[in-house]
Order: structure tokens, then C-alpha cells, then sequence
């Protein structure tokens, strides 16, 4: 495996070459936004797909991840870099693919392109790989195990790619909560409710949450892969902006031109209605809401990105705030 240092593609005199890459997970969220920046930063972008489509990409491959080996001229002959986005995520449905495809269908595909004499491998993983930091600001230092499947899965596939020698330069990164035009998630479910006008009032806790922009993640991939300090290294990545729900609320309320809650539903509310659906599930049945669900609403997570600005010299470029016309425009549409 040849590693390419001079300056050219896409880096600078001091980085690492990117000339062809390869994305997984190409059509998803970040996968789109990343293979638009690849290619604006002169980076030939191949994709594997599982069904062949139009993208931000110049080659397509058209075969299952788990195929890798029997694909592997066609996946990586040229490549120095791959970026491995697939993942099943947050599926109830999925639970057992945790493991045979976040875990074991990863680390096969990384063995299969080192095999093939791909020089990088950038991970993206999930601030979920560790558990809910509560009333702390963490960094990568934070190591405590995470709490469900997901992210007991990502944690594993990270452990087993740290534990390949196959890469001259392998780097993980972990966003938190992303945010941007197209996102699918919980903010996207809120984003929904707020524009209805059927979200409830939440309050203000005080409590904060870190989020990024898709765009930002994209940025700090390519940094991962271009600096030479980021080789084994794992990375967060954050907009360096901590938000409450409450203030998550008004900004959206605000971009759909509706002024703030005038009265807001006071915290020991949705405390005592966590602790009704904690029992109603010990004694009776599943129920949509628990304590555990409260804090995901209304909880902590704060995390630091200073180490991935430290070895790369990324910076967020977006806020929430400045995201939110857009993302809202498309509701609109």
C-alpha cells in the first residue's frame, strides 16, 4: 500500500492525498452531503449501492456490503480512501441486525478493501458508542459502556477496527444529534409537530444538548482523512453550540413565523409521567414513554469536538440557527 503525502487531490502540502474514495451508506444523509463536497474538492467518488441511481457521484458499483470480497476489484481497484457510512440505526425491526450488519458486515468490508491495498478507512460512528453523559461535557476520554443495541454495536465495530494493522491510516469520528435540510430522525418528528402546531410546551431545564450540522460532519470526515495525526485517533464532532430543547423549540416556532409558548408545562410533570410509564411497563405491558425516554427529551448530552480541532484545525462552520430557514423552507414546499 502506497501512501501518498505531496501536495494534490484533495489536500494540502502537509496531509494525506485523497484522489478516489470509496462511500458506503452513499444515499443516506450525510452520505449525499459528503460525496458533494468530495467532488467539489476534486476527489473522484465511487459508491456502492445496492440498487443503481442517480447521486452526487462519478461510479457507481451495484452490490451488497457483505459482498464485498467477491466485488473487491470493482469496489477498490484505484482507491486510497474509504468512507464507511452504512449503518441500521434506531429500528426497533432491526435488533438483530445490530451485530451481522453494523459489527461483522463493517469489519468484513475494512478486511476485504485492506486486502485490496486501500491505504484509509474513516469510520463513522455515533456518540451513542458510549453511554448518555448526564450532567458532564465529555470528550473521547469518556469511555463508559453504552446502554443499548446500537450502540453496543457501533462501540464493537470500532474496538475491532482499532484492532486491524491493516490501514496506514484508519480514523473514527462520532457525531452527535445532525441537524440539516432532508434529516430524518427525532428533530425531524419535532421540526413536524412544531409546524402542525401540536408540540407540547416544554419548559426550560437549563438542560443542554450538543448537535452539528450534516455539512460540518462532512467537513470533519474529509479532515479525518487528510490529517496524518488523525491515524487511530477517534473524534466527536459537535457545532461547539449547546442547545436546550426549549430553546430548540423557539428557534423552530420562530422560523415557522409563531411567537414562544406563553405558558409551558412544568418539568415534575413529565417526571411523574416517566415514572407512570416505568411501571405501567414493569407490571403490565410495553409503553411508549419512560424516565429514559423523558431525559432523551429533556435531558444533558454534552460533548466537546476540541481534539478534532486540535489535530486537524476543523471548525464548525454552521449553527442550528443558521441551518433552520432552510430546513423549515423544505416543510414549507
Amino acid at each position: 500500500m502506497n501512501e501518498q503525502v505531496q501536495q494534490g487531490g484533495g489536500s494540502d502540502s502537509t496531509g494525506r492525498v485523497i484522489k478516489r474514495c470509496l462511500v458506503t451508506g452513499a444515499t443516506g444523509f450525510v452520505g449525499r452531503v459528503l460525496c458533494e463536497q468530495l467532488r467539489q474538492a476534486g476527489i473522484f467518488v465511487r459508491v456502492v449501492v445496492r440498487e443503481e441511481q442517480d447521486g452526487p457521484w462519478d461510479e457507481q458499483v451495484v452490490c451488497a456490503l457483505e459482498a464485498a470480497a467477491d466485488n473487491r476489484e470493482a469496489l477498490f481497484e484505484g482507491v486510497d480512501t474509504v468512507f464507511y457510512l452504512a449503518s441500521i440505526a434506531h429500528s426497533k425491526a432491526a435488533q438483530h441486525l445490530y451485530q451481522s450488519f453494523n459489527v461483522d458486515t463493517c469489519v468484513s468490508f475494512a478486511k476485504a478493501a485492506a486486502n485490496a491495498g486501500v491505504g484509509g478507512f474513516v469510520y463513522v460512528s455515533s456518540t451513542k458508542a458510549t453511554a448518555e453523559p448526564y450532567d458532564q461535557l465529555v470528550d473521547e476520554a469518556f469511555t463508559e459502556p453504552p446502554l443499548d443495541a446500537y450502540g453496543t454495536s457501533k462501540r464493537e465495530a470500532e474496538e475491532q477496527l482499532l484492532a486491524l494493522d491493516s490501514f496506514l491510516h484508519l480514523a473514527i469520528v462520532r457525531p452527535c444529534l445532525i441537524y440539516g435540510v432532508g434529516v430524518k430522525s427525532n428533530l425531524d418528528t419535532m421540526m413536524k409537530a412544531i409546524g402542525k402546531g401540536v408540540f407540547p410546551p416544554l419548559p426550560e431545564t437549563g438542560a443542554r444538548r450538543s448537535m452539528v450540522s450534516v455539512g460540518d460532519v462532512s467537513r470533519a470526515l474529509l479532515a479525518v482523512a487528510q490529517s496524518p495525526v488523525a491515524h487511530r485517533q477517534v473524534y466527536i464532532v459537535t457545532d461547539k453550540q449547546d442547545y436546550s430543547v426549549y430553546e430548540i423549540t423557539r428557534l423552530i416556532r420562530a422560523a415557522f413565523d409563531k411567537g414562544p409558548f406563553k405558558v409551558t408545562i412544568p418539568f415534575f410533570i413529565f417526571r411523574l409521567i416517566g415514572a407512570t410509564g416505568d411501571l405501567i411497563k414493569k407490571i403490565v405491558k410495553p409503553f411508549p414513554v419512560s424516565s429514559d425516554t423523558i431525559h432523551k427529551l429533556l435531558g444533558p448530552a454534552r460533548y466537546s469536538s476540541d481534539k478534532l480541532t486540535r489535530d486537524t484545525g476543523w471548525q464548525p462552520q454552521d449553527t442550528f440557527a443558521s441551518q433552520l430557514p432552510a430546513m423549515v423552507q423544505v416543510y414549507r414546499q
